[in-house]
């Protein structure tokens, strides 16, 4: 009844006056004409002033949810990024030392993206409505739940202890994430990475401490899903210096001068060079020698993989031209097997040198083919399909590694080094490796011992049935110039003594 009553209350009050001036006229105090037109008049006027009512209602309702969709997410109700950022700036202009502290936690969600991928869009919406409504019930007014992006959420919390306070709320968010996630159809398992900084003294600028907490998340999730951070200043620092390394690895790329391949090269039982493995060296003007993990995880996140990847392909064909070795490898990151354009590169690279495809070998480890398995699968076989070499690094590490055999088109496996260091502990290391060795013999695959250091690790290789072999006992990384000059001097090698 109530979306009809604006329309009836201005006809009943047009009947009421007709019916008056209608008496009036009857009573002889006005003419019947007079009487209608004047009716007609009041009708009309009433009329339009409803209209004009509704109107200006209908543009407050406008108004108001403009300004709500402005600082709302429009599909959880939380506050967006501007609401959250109002808020903020309100809280920090009334923080009192020694009165209240304000802490800011980000938020998140691990693994969404498969959910996404998995269950579909709408699913992955029912989800983050769901994350929504189990953050508003661990947060209580006058703090504030917000979305900030896709899969990021945001907790602002005023205490006389915020550290305490927001560790008190990340242990209940932890808490709360570790039930499942309930569909219509289907159950989703996600977790959360949460990032901490708390300011308790005024003149700290929102934006600071959004840029604390963000550097936080990003080492909280560095260290594992499902956990929270703080930020400390050795946070800061190490974010400053890897800014400082992203513009070394720039500069090095576009000069060329300070990026170099240190090879190391495989040896057979017989005391032969198989091959060699391409190992990327970067000797920083300022830092020295920086560690190849650190230069890798700077350049994945940095986006300079491709770049990376395709210079180290280029100087190691032209070392394989250089040298008459059976091949020589490249390691490949989980990065670039998410590139669609990784194939045509790499034998673009190789044919523009003209060498065999064969000379090359891909390395990869389980963890490069994880994110997008069927991706990369189509890249390894369009590569082998090719003649390029592909091996398995670290076999044994991972959780998949019997599979792995089976799904990637593999020519040889390599023994991780962990393996081959508990050969000294007894009967259950060299079982182990007899397994793996057995294993690799009966699906036609070459097999690689790793981090072989002692002469007593090798013989027992050796006895073991393993024809193949790596590590610091034979040859630390070297240059190019002595992988020639070792090569040519082992044109007639003679057996490892037993």
């Amino acid at each position: 009844m109530r979306r009809f009553s604006g329309l009836l209350s201005p006809r009943i009050a047009a009947a009421v006056m007709t019916i008056m001036l209608l008496v009036a006229a009857a009573s002889g105090l006005i003419p019947y004409a007079a009487a209608l037109g004047l009716a007609l008049v009041a009708s009309a006027v009433l009329y339009q002033a409803h209209r004009l009512r509704q109107a200006s209602a209908a543009l407050q309702a406008s108004e108001y949810r403009t300004r709500h969709l402005a600082s709302h997410d429009w599909l959880t109700g939380l506050a967006n990024r501007a609401g959250l950022e109002a808020r903020l700036d309100e809280i920090l202009s009334n923080v009192r030392p020694r009165e209240a502290e304000a802490a800011v936690l980000l938020l998140d969600i691990d693994r969404f993206k498969d959910v996404n991928d998995t269950l579909g869009h709408m699913e992955g919406d029912e989800v983050l409505r769901e994350v929504a409504e189990r953050l508003e019930a661990i947060v209580c007014p006058p703090d504030i739940v917000a979305r900030l992006g896709s899969d990021e959420f945001a907790i602002v919390k005023v205490s006389d202890n915020a550290s305490r306070a927001a560790r008190t709320v990340s242990e209940q968010v932890l808490a709360a994430f570790a039930s499942p996630f309930h569909l219509d159809e289907d159950v989703a398992h996600i977790g959360v990475s949460i990032g901490i900084a708390v300011t308790s003294h005024t003149g700290t600028r929102r934006e600071e401490i959004l840029r604390r907490a963000d550097i936080a998340l990003h080492d909280a999730k560095k260290r594992g899903a499902g956990r929270y951070r703080f930020f400390a200043p050795v946070l800061d620092d190490m974010v400053k210096q890897r800014r400082q390394v992203e513009i070394g690895l720039r500069r090095a790329l576009a000069t060329g001068t300070e990026l170099y391949l240190a090879y190391q090269p495989l040896y057979s039982a017989k005391g032969e060079i198989t091959g060699a493995e391409a190992l990327l060296r970067w000797n920083h003007p300022v830092y020295g020698s920086v560690s190849p993990m650190c230069l890798i995880a700077v350049a994945e996140e940095s986006g300079f993989v491709a770049q990376i990847g395709d210079w180290v392909l280029d100087e190691a064909c032209r070392m394989a031209k250089r040298v008459p070795i059976a091949w020589v490898a490249v390691n490949v990151s989980p990065v670039q097997l998410c590139d669609h354009g990784f194939t045509r590169r790499c034998l673009d690279i190789i044919h523009r040198h003209g060498i065999a495809p064969q000379r090359i070998q891909i390395e990869v480890t389980e963890a490069a083919a994880v994110e997008k398995p069927e991706l990369a699968g189509a890249m390894l076989h369009a590569l082998k399909k090719s003649g390029v070499r592909v091996a398995l690094d670290d076999f044994g590490t991972g959780y998949s590694s019997m599979s792995y055999l089976h799904t990637y088109p593999i020519d040889r496996f390599k023994i991780d080094r962990s393996f081959v260091n508990r050969l000294s502990q007894g009967n259950a290391g060299e079982a182990i490796i007899s397994a793996m060795i057995e294993m690799g013999r009966a699906l036609r695959l070459d097999v690689v011992a790793e981090g072989v250091e002692t002469p007593e690790q090798r013989d027992l290789l050796i006895r073991l049935g393993c024809q193949e072999m790596q590590g610091y006992l034979f040859s630390r990384p070297i240059s190019g110039e002595t992988l020639v000059a070792k090569f040519n001097s082992m044109r007639n090698p003679r057996p490892f003594a037993s």
